[in-house]
């Protein structure tokens, strides 16, 4: 149900990060199926809501689940505030969260509006660009 949902999900996504393999896989496992069963749009906007974990390891992974989900159903959150975040992890430190970030700036191509690109540092705009 929708409620389980919005319960099971932001937990999941907490511990996708998490320091021991085994359970990081069947976690991302688990992930990588939930917007077959919820809809994207809403499996995308909780991911979303937990790009800002402390856990960098988990927003790394969480940008790759997004991507996969962008690409098969094209259903990730395009507002200015989503863009604007992920352009501020395209120029995080942690190289699995500033790649996964660009690999989804990438994937929304045309959506990612003129004026936030152009105040996103010189390195984001270059990786962001199309043929980089």
């Amino acid at each position: 149900t929708d409620k389980e949902a919005q319960v099971v999900l932001p937990a999941l996504a907490e511990r996708v990060g998490h320091r021991l393999p085994a359970l990081r896989e069947a976690t991302k496992e688990l992930l990588q199926r939930a917007h077959k069963v919820y809809p994207p749009a809403a499996v995308a906007t909780i991911f979303f809501q937990r790009l800002r974990s402390k856990n960098r390891r988990s927003a790394g992974d969480l940008l790759q689940l997004l991507c996969t989900i962008e690409t098969s159903t094209g259903a990730t959150p395009r507002g200015r505030r989503d863009v604007g975040l992920l352009l501020q992890l395209a120029a995080e430190k942690e190289a699995a969260v500033r790649d996964g970030a660009v690999q989804l700036l990438r994937a929304l191509g045309t959506a990612v509006p003129e004026d936030l690109l152009r105040a996103a540092p010189a390195a984001v705009r270059e990786a962001v660009a199309p043929g980089a």
